[in-house]
């Protein structure tokens, strides 16, 4: 079954920021929640599968992205930070003179995440469970998760 014009044109605005009522209402649909009823349809899902096609499997699982928000969130991901530091170096010319130098030297260390972040985290994962929740309580699907895509 092929899609009309506005359906093209829903999925195209939908793969921008997946954000279906947005979507929906840009593509012209009278009311945003017809965006929800239009990813439940197969041949939408179908369009939305080659509009989004991955790369060399570089694309992000929904758990891969569960897990990794859940580690920032309880400070357990690392981020590398630069530190610079001065290393005093002595050592004697021909002459039997001493010399002092100081050269600067980078090294990379781990350093937990900040707070800031790990708040984000949170209400990230927050929001998600509670626009899921509120979508199950509805019978509604406020999240859609796209089948894994395979090539």
């Amino acid at each position: 079954m092929t899609i009309n014009e506005k359906q093209k044109k829903f999925c195209a605005e939908f793969i921008k920021d997946f954000d279906a009522e947005r979507a929906a209402s840009d593509a012209g649909y009278s009311r945003g929640a017809d965006g929800w009823r239009l990813l439940k349809r197969e041949e939408i899902r179908a369009e939305l599968k080659e509009l989004i096609k991955p790369q060399d499997g570089r694309i992000a699982t929904h758990e891969e992205v569960l897990m990794f928000l859940t580690d920032v969130m309880r400070r357990e991901a690392y981020d590398e930070v630069t530190v610079q530091s001065k290393e005093k170096l002595t050592r004697t010319d021909e002459s039997g003179n001493k010399i002092n130098e100081e050269r600067t030297v980078l090294s990379s260390v781990p350093q937990r995440v900040k707070l800031s972040d790990a708040m984000t985290a949170a209400d990230k994962l927050h929001k998600y469970y509670m626009q899921k929740t509120v979508a199950d309580d509805e019978g509604e699907t406020g999240i859609v998760i796209l089948p894994e895509i395979r090539q």
